[in-house]
């Protein structure tokens, strides 16, 4: 069975980098290689490529957790959080020198409270 609200959300990724992410292609089960991804990274002008990726990747995060709670409610979207922080905990913890400097933990979690923001929104 097709799921056209799933797709029609992902199409907006399909342009841009983001269109290396596993699942961005309803089409296809294979994973699109690192490599283009990095490819694709190093395409952008160094200038603003930091700011592109990050902002890019921050955004997706929050609208992919609102989608959960849209679709599956609010107990699924609440265990997403939970296992995504989960997830992130091991690379954040190994790598502290870069995660400070780029203070990629504090844009994790405002992706996080940006969701939640919505979902608290959409509840009342």
């Amino acid at each position: 069975m097709e799921n056209n609200k799933f797709n029609s959300f992902v199409a907006q990724y399909r342009n841009s980098i983001f269109g290396y992410f596993p699942g961005v292609d309803p089409s296809s089960d294979i994973a699109p290689k690192v490599e283009k991804f990095i490819e694709a990274i190093h395409a952008l002008p160094k200038e603003n490529r930091y700011h592109k990726l990050m902002s890019g990747l921050e955004a997706m995060l929050s609208e992919q957790l609102e989608f959960v709670f849209q679709l599956l409610g609010d107990g699924v979207y609440h265990h997403a959080v939970s296992k995504v922080k989960k997830e992130i905990a091991e690379p954040i913890s190994f790598r502290r020198e870069l995660v400070k400097r780029y203070a990629i933990d504090e844009n994790f979690y405002k992706s996080i409270k940006r969701a939640d923001k919505v979902v608290k929104m959409v509840r009342g």
